[in-house]
């Protein structure tokens, strides 16, 4: 196949002040805390099989975070399970209204059973062609020792079922060398793919929270560079000329419905698919208005067919797209891209989604931790669409204060030259593990 498909990676930071219950001295480089938290206190249950608790949790989610996003008509790219799995760290610090927001915003209907379904998607074996993999990290500053709550109850539930790493550090004294580790832990865990992520740590943080997931996917059915040549892509602001791959004669799956249609690709071999989705050609003319002048905020068709839609709806349309009969593709054109996309507003986001008291000093509840709020928090993803897979890679940052059915074939050509929505998805869960939408490619080569 050429070039072996790289790393596609996606991390999460969350950096906090948490308040400290004394000091210890110096170390010149992070420790691991493991040895002092004590699993013996609690016996962790765990779930032989999958209910449907991640797939409405996440996919929900996804769907709040996108309808936010989506409606400046600009072309965005996050992971939701990635900010998903930041949250329910979270969570299980929390308490009272704030911990009622944050599982109202995942749909969680029991943190208990969450912890144990993310547990359990954790432990899947990966194929070489299409990978996920997840790792946590919880730096803490070295003249600070943690109160004895957080090692016998939150560091050994997050270590079971987040597999967090507890290390030592120095914020306030070595806040070039704590950079330096921090930077080399991300880059070391997106195989180079993300480097100096941080140009300087907070002196007064005292904890660090690291997230970092990771996935790389080879097409089941590679496309060729030969067979990749300039076209024109017709977006919602102007027309462009883009580097198209091309193939055909191929069985995918492909479903339609009230003017929304969509291909699924494999990865590998085939459990992880890219979704794409576009509204039908015969759509496009009458779906925005000639004199509709704010082109800024203009939606293309496929967002205002797919948010038309109840979350239940999008759910099955989805499914349906991944598990219906393949039928035979005549011709398959689409792009080749990279996205890069920053939701730089992302506390008024999940604000506005419903979790609140998070982020006010006074109101955040993290009772096991301290008195701490969350003050800010950003998100930055990446994508690359190539003919060999996609590569991709997303930075989360939070930072945490002290307070005060058709017999006959089928054949069809699927041309991406317009608009479109796409998934990467998990077939077996349903779960959303990245989603975007792309309404221009002008400057995305």
């Amino acid at each position: 196949m050429g070039r072996k498909a790289e790393y596609v990676g996606m991390i999460i930071v969350m950096v906090g002040i948490l308040a400290g219950c004394g000091r210890q001295e110096s170390v010149d480089e992070p420790v691991l805390l493991q040895g002092k938290i004590d699993k013996k206190v609690t016996d962790y249950p765990s779930a032989s099989a999958y209910d449907e608790t991640l797939f409405q949790g996440v996919n929900g989610f996804a769907y709040d975070m996108a309808r936010n996003l989506t409606v400046t008509g600009e072309n965005y790219f996050f992971s939701p399970y990635s900010l998903c799995e930041a949250l329910s760290i979270l969570d299980n610090a929390a308490e009272g209204e704030t911990k009622r927001q944050i599982e109202d915003l995942l749909r969680i209907p029991d943190l208990m059973e969450w912890n144990m379904q993310m547990g359990l998607y954790r432990q899947e074996k990966q194929s070489k062609e299409a990978m996920l993999t997840s790792v946590n990290s919880l730096w803490v500053d070295q003249q600070y020792e943690l109160c004895e709550d957080v090692y016998e109850k939150y560091l050994p539930t997050v270590e079971e079922y987040y597999l967090v790493q507890a290390y030592q550090a120095d914020f306030k004294d070595n806040a070039e060398q704590t950079t330096e580790q921090i930077n080399r832990w991300i880059s070391e865990n997106t195989d180079g793919m993300i480097k100096n992520f941080k140009e300087q740590v907070n002196p007064a943080t005292v904890m660090s929270l690291i997230n970092a997931v990771y996935f790389y996917g080879e097409w089941e059915h590679p496309f060729t560079a030969e067979d990749t040549y300039s076209q024109t892509f017709y977006g919602t602001r102007e027309e462009s000329t883009v580097d198209m791959m091309h193939q055909g004669g191929l069985w995918l799956p492909y479903y339609e419905k009230e003017g929304l249609c969509g291909v699924s690709l494999p990865y590998g071999e085939g459990r992880i698919v890219m979704n794409i989705l576009m509204s039908r050609q015969e759509e496009e003319s009458s779906s925005v208005p000639e004199e509709q002048s704010g082109q800024e905020s203009r939606q293309a068709p496929v967002a205002e067919l797919f948010w038309q839609m109840e979350d239940e709806e999008k759910n099955a349309f989805l499914t349906s797209l991944m598990d219906t009969e393949s039928v035979w593709v005549q011709k398959l054109q689409i792009p080749k891209f990279q996205v890069d996309c920053t939701i730089d507003e992302l506390v008024r986001l999940l604000e506005e989604m419903g979790m609140v008291d998070a982020f006010h000093p006074g109101k955040a509840e993290f009772p096991i931790i301290g008195e701490v709020y969350v003050s800010d928090a950003s998100h930055k993803a990446k994508l690359e669409v190539d003919e060999l897979g996609s590569r991709a890679a997303a930075v989360t940052e939070s930072v945490v204060a002290e307070a005060a059915d058709e017999e006959e074939i089928q054949s069809i050509e699927f041309i991406v030259d317009r608009p479109f929505l796409f998934t990467i998805q998990d077939k077996k869960t349903g779960m959303i593990l990245f989603m975007g939408q792309i309404n221009d490619l002008d400057g995305l080569k």
